[in-house]
């Protein structure tokens, strides 16, 4: 009965939340829920759940699963760190999509100054290594996990995440290695998004353009700021007019960092 009225509000799609269990009554409560669902073709998303075991190749209308420590464990914990962030891609996103719910916009870089806090959380690492994780950690359906008031300061950061597609064409690993960084770009359509996230130590990368092909583009960028040791929020925000695929640019992160950037073909 709950599934027609949704279905008789108009509403896109559901949000299933604290499961927490994978016994065989429950697993087949998610079959039961995606079924339901895709019979009013509306989309599912599985919070408090276990990771991906390929019900979404039966059911497509299932987006993404949770299956992990998502960034709400600021609330309760200092358990979610920059390494941990840095492993996922690794580990659980090999299983598929992980609904980790990204966005904080109160930012802390220094590990030891976190503190647990239910009603006004903030995430571990810089502003950019936020902005990055819509790149590097796949999830078709994606939120911004802050209040509404925190983007509506954020112009330059919302320009990035307003970007954000929810699905890839292409994805290239430009660097990586588990537990200290990862550097990916993904393409769509014509557009090429890259995302960049280190752990607890900082890294120096190059960036191998030869991807782009032909032609020449531009690019916006959000790199780490030169205060994010004191000041896990402070970023910088500007363009490059003329990139191109015969060239190699070094991005710098710092600790628990990130990079994130936007190239188009002019």
């Amino acid at each position: 009965m709950a599934f027609q009225q949704f279905s008789d509000w108009g509403v896109a799609g559901i949000k299933m939340d604290f499961m927490m269990r994978n016994d065989q009554v429950m697993i087949a409560f998610y079959e039961k829920v995606a079924q339901e669902a895709a019979n009013r073709l509306m989309l599912v998303d599985f919070h408090g759940s276990h990771s991906p075991k390929g019900l979404q190749r039966t059911y497509p209308n299932v987006l993404t699963f949770e299956g992990l420590r998502g960034l709400e464990w600021n609330k309760w914990s200092s358990a979610l760190t920059v390494d941990h962030d840095v492993i996922l891609p690794f580990t659980r996103m090999m299983a598929g999509p992980m609904d980790y719910t990204p966005g904080a916009m109160e930012n802390i870089s220094n590990a030891k100054k976190h503190r647990m806090n239910f009603k006004h959380p903030k995430s571990q690492g810089t502003r950019c290594h936020e902005l990055a994780k819509y790149v590097v950690f796949e999830s078709p359906l994606q939120m911004l996990a802050d209040e509404p008031t925190a983007y509506e300061k954020e112009a330059e950061c919302m320009k990035f995440l307003s970007a954000v597609p929810t699905t890839w064409d292409e994805t290239i690993v430009l660097d990586a290695k588990m537990a200290e960084h990862i550097l990916l770009a993904r393409r769509k359509d014509d557009t090429w998004f890259i995302g960049g996230l280190t752990g607890s130590v900082g890294q120096t990368i190059s960036i191998d353009f030869s991807f782009l092909g032909d032609g020449q583009f531009e690019m916006e960028l959000w790199r780490d700021g030169e205060n994010t040791r004191t000041d896990g929020t402070n970023y910088e925000y500007f363009k490059e007019e003329s990139i191109n695929a015969n060239m190699k640019y070094i991005i710098s992160m710092a600790e628990g960092g990130g990079w994130a950037g936007i190239v188009r073909k002019k």
